[in-house]
């Protein structure tokens, strides 16, 4: 009988480094993480070369299909990014005045095999956020997929 797979909850800085110029080492490990259930921390130099590290890699890996992105400003010129904090609102699991019902949305809208969340200092404000996090730990959603929170130095 084949053991299940080991949650994982990893933290990775990467280098202050061009992203072209990653060593190989940091790219194997990435690409591991990626493949791997659990929540991951990565903490880059800035939101641009962050989003371009991410993009990088699912994008070598082309083994994901339904990515969520939670982020108040997810980028729109990616057409395989579920942008999660829309699809949060437009659902009603949340609304403007910081109600919301994640567990109701993690059972019923449960269509993610990815999941990147990123953590800014605007998103750390909300209130609900933090909440959010808990459900996803309480349901251990992340058991059934890699959860990638992205922190930026800037």
């Amino acid at each position: 009988m084949r053991r299940p797979q080991q949650i994982k909850h990893s933290v990775y800085q990467v280098p202050l480094l061009e992203k072209s110029s990653l060593p190989e080492g940091v790219i194997i490990d990435l690409h591991e993480m990626f493949l791997t259930k659990g929540t991951h921390h990565i903490r880059v130099a800035d939101l641009q070369s962050g989003r371009a590290l991410i993009d990088e890699l699912l994008s070598s890996l082309n083994y994901y299909q339904n990515i969520g992105f939670l982020s108040l400003n997810a980028p729109k010129d990616v057409p395989y990014y579920h942008d999660l904090y829309a699809l949060l609102n437009e659902c009603g699991y949340i609304d403007n005045d910081g109600n919301h019902d994640f567990d109701q949305f993690f059972s019923e809208a449960f269509f993610l095999d990815f999941m990147i969340i990123e953590t800014t200092e605007q998103l750390n404000k909300r209130p609900w956020f933090k909440e959010l996090k808990q459900s996803i730990a309480h349901l251990s959603f992340d058991a059934q997929l890699p959860v990638i929170i992205m922190t930026y130095n800037q």
